[in-house]
């Protein structure tokens, strides 16, 4: 389907920068592979210089990436690579500030990272287990007006609303994800999470049919509310509700990410 030279290619490269835990030798990567046009580039190089606290290098490798996210049609969104592109337009909102007339923008983000994550997690499942960590700190972790904008337009537009019923199961799986494949702190972590949305919810009344329910019974529930929120996303991503050009979501990146006064960027 894909360009087996480059695919060749972006593998060498995710082999050496899982390997690079220095500045100056992340750097030297970017003049080999930087340029190569392809999702998982922008989202690894983002990645490792937000690691290595380089927010300002970062944001453009983000943006290589993102911006595959922001047409409907691209072929790359009916791939794992899809995890690629929604978290590089997850990190993109997550760790960088903006003025107040970036707000549709990054609606518009928010909304397309959490249907490329779903993306992955649905043709993954518990495999895409850093998608669904990631999704579950989307509902939990982020802008509440920004969250309920979204639930409210795609799940549920009611004063009663539960977050923790759609994150619980995100959680719980990643958990399961991150522990089959040995990396048993996140995977603890994840849990604990998991239990701590259980022990919220079932303190409502209109989750008290539940309280004889154990925590995988409860989050197959979740998982089920999950699949209906996605279901009613998708038609309108589809359908380019999201969709912005690429050289309009950089200038807007551009024009109103917030910078401090020292110069560091925010």
């Amino acid at each position: 389907m894909f360009d087996t030279p480059l695919e060749k290619k972006v593998d060498e490269l995710v082999s050496r920068i899982s390997q690079s835990n220095e500045l100056d030798e992340v750097d030297e990567l970017a003049e080999i592979y930087g340029d190569l046009y392809h999702p998982e580039v922008g989202y690894r190089f983002g990645e490792k210089y937000l690691l290595l606290n380089a927010k300002k290098e970062a944001v453009k490798y983000l943006l290589d990436s993102a911006c595959f996210g922001l047409n409907p049609e691209e072929a790359y969104l009916k791939t794992g690579y899809a995890d690629a592109i929604g978290h590089s337009m997850w990190y993109l909102i997550n760790n960088y500030d903006y003025a107040k007339e970036f707000d549709s923008v990054r609606y518009n983000l928010y909304c397309g990272a959490y249907f490329c994550l779903s993306v992955c997690i649905n043709g993954m499942g518990i495999s895409a287990y850093d998608s669904l960590r990631t999704r579950a700190l989307m509902i939990d972790g982020y802008d509440k007006t920004i969250v309920k904008k979204m639930l409210s337009k795609y799940y549920y537009d009611g004063d009663d609303l539960c977050t923790q019923i759609l994150s619980l199961s995100d959680f719980f799986f990643a958990a399961e994800g991150f522990g089959n494949n040995g990396k048993h702190q996140i995977s603890s972590g994840c849990l604990v999470r998991a239990n701590e949305n259980m022990d919220d919810l079932l303190t409502l009344p209109q989750y008290s049919p539940m309280l004889s329910l154990n925590i995988a019974d409860i989050a197959n529930i979740s998982k089920q509310n999950q699949k209906h929120l996605v279901k009613n996303l998708t038609p309108d991503f589809r359908l380019g509700a999201f969709q912005m050009r690429p050289y309009s979501l950089r200038q807007a990146v551009e024009d109103n990410r917030i910078i401090s006064p020292l110069g560091f960027w925010e």
